[in-house]
Formats: structure tokens, C-alpha cells, sequence
């Protein structure tokens, strides 16, 4: 089978309405290549005549021809073509086989009921039997990419939802809303301060966390009386590990630092300014980055885990991951850290050094089976996934209620 060769009556309906324009167009083409040929040759230049040709403009017969002429041929594609559309579109005989076509971002799913069998990217069909093919699409689009990337989406008929991981770009956002049919376009945020920020722009807003792999983090019930205070992030100023130095080190506490330090000038004079010259003194080491493995046994065995972040955190999925070890957390009120962390229950929010040494001091009154059941029930897969089917359900009942 080809396109030439066809062995459907679908494909053979296509073929005949591109057969009747090929050969329509050959006709046109022949056409005016013969009167072009026939009009260079009769009013071609003479020797000795000088008189220009008889004008025909404005001639009634000749411009009545070139404009009803177009239309018949028109008319004489069109009337092949709606008859093709209506005899392909037409119900299909009792006894055809039902197939079910859905595309996915990378192949095609094809189900046949009555079989119940489903195959991919392959369609096989019975010969001489009706095929009736019915194809399906998503239910609802979701990205989390660039908003300009569903920019042929955004009139529907399909929902969207739209997913930002960071501050979202206001002007962007509101040009998206405008341009979206009213109920179609939807976004989300990493968390509640993500989505705060993005309804500044406009449009349908809710935060839905990042989340922790629960199942690969182990809990730790208890730890060590002079169990480790612990800095797990990147080594840069804006999270804050000369606080927690600082912290450490007045508490009389031990801290392990984990995590990349950059090498760009101003992280790189940061480290050695403000995080090198402690390291090795005064109960504080540097393990440099850690592997997942390498990260579960770090937070399991810590007293807490110490990131005063000194920016808007987006989210920050090592937070949640220190409460699914157990582990209570101390960082500043910043972005979204109020979401995770809950004050003297599964951790501390800070605003100053002192207040992290206070904090430190009561980090053993925290129940740790607290933190990980804080983990589990906001930040663990599951409870992300179900947050968004929740939202895919909700679009797709009120797509169909509009249908």
C-alpha cells in the first residue's frame, strides 16, 4: 500500500479526489502554456512593423471568461470532493470491526474491543471486512515546558495545564490568558508561592508540591544524642551554609556539609571567604556532593537538617525528603518553606542566627515519626499524583459537561 496504491475504500476515495485536481491542473497548465506559447509567437516583434497590437482590454466576452472559467473549475473539484467527505464520513456497516485509535506524545495506541487486544504503533485489520477507525485524543494537554510551545492549543477544544517549577514571567502568563479561549487554560505552581506569584498575571492558579521518593528514604525513629547537625543544598550564598557554620558552631553541635560548591567568582570567593576556612575546625566537615544512597544514610543519622536559605525557595525537594527520613528541618521563612515546614512541630523557621542556635536547642523535643508522617501524606508520590488527577478529572467532567 501506498499513495498511489491504495487497498481501502478510504484511500481510494482520497485517490480519486487527488486524481480529478492532478489532472485539472495538468489541463490548466497545458492550457496556458499554449496560449503563452501562442501569444508570444503571434505578437512577436517584426521586422520593419512598428504598430502595437490591437489592445482588448475592457473586451466584456474575454474577462467574463476569465472570471466564470476559475469558478467552474472550482465548482468541478469541489462537487468529487463533498461527495468524497460525505461517502467517508458515512456510518459505517454493522459488522465492522471497531478499532480505537489514541495517540500518545511518542506512538499510537490501537484497541480493538470486541478483541479485547491492543497494539502499538501497528494497525492490523482483516481483508474485505469494514474497519471503522475512531480516534481519541488526551483528555487534558499538560506541560511542563514553555508556555509558547502550546500556543495552537490554546483556543481548545482540549484543557491545559501548565506547570511552573520557579517564578513564572508575568508578562508571558497574562499574554497566555488572553489568547486562551475562556475555561481551557490552567496553571500550577511547585507550590503555593509559586502560584501566588503567577496570579498576579491572571488566570486559574493552584499549588501543587513537588514530591519526595518516599519509598527509597528510609526512616529513621531516633538518632544518636550527638547525632550531626547536617547542610544539604548547594554550597552558595543563597542557601545560607555560613549560617549554619555559624549555627553549628554556637551550639556546639557537629555539622556535616553536603552538596557542589560553584565555581563562579563570586560563589567561588564565598567558599573560600565564608565556608573553606572553617572546614576541618571546630566540629565542621565538608563530604562534598552526595549520591541518593550517600543522601539517605547523611539525613538518617543527622539531629537536623540546617539550610537557612536566604532567597525565595521555589520549593526545595531536599526538605521534604529530610522529613521523610525523619529528620526535622530548620530554614527562614522564605518562598515556600512556611508550606513544608510547620514551627516546633517538624521543624523551625528562622530569621537570624540566634534563632537558629534556640532552634537547634529544641530540636529533640520534635517527634521525628511526625516529620516522616508529614512527608508521606503532603509530599510522597502518591499524594502529588493524586493532587493532580484530582485536577485532570475536575477539567475533563467539565469538558464533558460543555460537550
Amino acid at each position: 500500500m501506498s499513495t498511489v496504491m491504495p487497498r481501502s475504500d478510504y484511500a481510494r476515495e482520497i485517490l480519486h479526489v487527488y486524481g480529478i485536481i492532478t489532472w485539472v491542473t495538468l489541463g490548466i497548465a497545458a492550457f496556458v502554456g499554449l496560449a503563452l506559447a501562442w501569444v508570444l509567437t503571434r505578437f512577436r516583434a517584426r521586422p520593419g512593423t512598428t504598430a502595437m497590437p490591437a489592445q482588448i482590454r475592457g473586451h466584456t466576452l474575454l474577462e467574463m471568461a476569465w472570471t466564470v472559467g476559475p469558478a467552474l473549475v472550482l465548482l468541478g473539484i469541489a462537487i468529487p470532493t463533498i461527495q468524497a467527505v460525505f461517502r467517508t464520513q458515512a456510518a459505517p456497516p454493522k459488522d465492522a470491526l471497531e478499532v480505537t485509535v489514541r495517540g500518545h506524545q511518542w506512538w499510537w495506541e490501537f484497541q480493538y474491543p470486541v478483541l479485547q487486544v491492543a497494539t502499538a504503533n501497528e494497525l492490523h485489520v482483516p481483508a474485505g471486512r469494514t474497519v471503522a477507525l475512531t480516534l481519541e485524543g488526551p483528555d487534558v494537554i499538560h506541560s511542563f515546558s514553555r508556555v509558547a510551545y502550546l500556543l495552537p492549543h490554546l483556543r481548545g477544544p482540549v484543557p491545559i495545564v501548565m506547570s511552573y517549577q520557579r517564578d513564572p514571567t508575568l508578562r508571558t502568563v497574562g499574554l497566555a490568558v488572553r489568547l486562551a479561549a475562556p475555561g481551557f487554560l490552567h496553571f500550577t505552581g511547585c507550590s503555593e508561592y509559586i502560584a501566588r506569584c503567577g496570579r498576579r498575571a491572571g488566570g486559574e492558579w493552584l499549588g501543587i508540591p513537588n514530591f519526595a521518593d518516599t519509598e527509597q528514604l528510609s526512616f529513621s525513629p531516633s538518632v544518636a544524642a550527638d547525632a550531626p547537625l547536617v547542610f544539604l543544598s548547594r554550597v552558595e550564598t543563597i542557601k545560607g551554609a555560613d549560617w549554619a557554620i555559624e549555627i553549628a558552631r554556637r551550639s556546639g553541635r557537629r555539622l556535616l556539609i553536603a552538596g557542589n560548591h560553584s565555581a563562579s567568582p563570586h560563589e567561588a570567593a564565598y567558599w573560600k571567604e565564608k565556608i573553606e576556612p572553617w572546614i576541618g575546625r571546630d566540629g565542621i566537615d565538608y563530604v562534598g556532593p552526595v549520591d541518593d544512597v550517600q543522601k539517605n544514610e547523611l539525613l538518617g543519622k543527622a539531629a537536623a537538617m540546617v539550610v537557612p536559605i536566604q532567597w525565595d525557595e521555589p520549593f526545595g525537594i531536599v526538605f521534604a525528603e529530610s522529613l521523610a527520613c525523619g529528620t526535622p528541618v530548620i530554614a527562614c521563612p522564605r518562598g515556600a518553606l512556611p508550606e513544608i515546614v510547620r514551627p516546633g512541630i517538624d521543624g523551625f523557621l528562622i530569621n537570624a542566627i540566634e534563632e537558629g542556635v534556640v532552634a537547634v536547642g529544641k530540636i529533640g523535643a520534635l517527634d521525628r515519626a511526625v516529620c516522616r508522617q508529614r512527608a508521606e501524606q503532603y509530599f510522597s508520590a502518591q499524594a502529588v499524583v493524586a493532587r493532580y488527577i484530582e485536577l485532570y478529572e475536575r477539567l475533563r467532567s467539565a469538558r464533558t459537561a460543555a460537550a
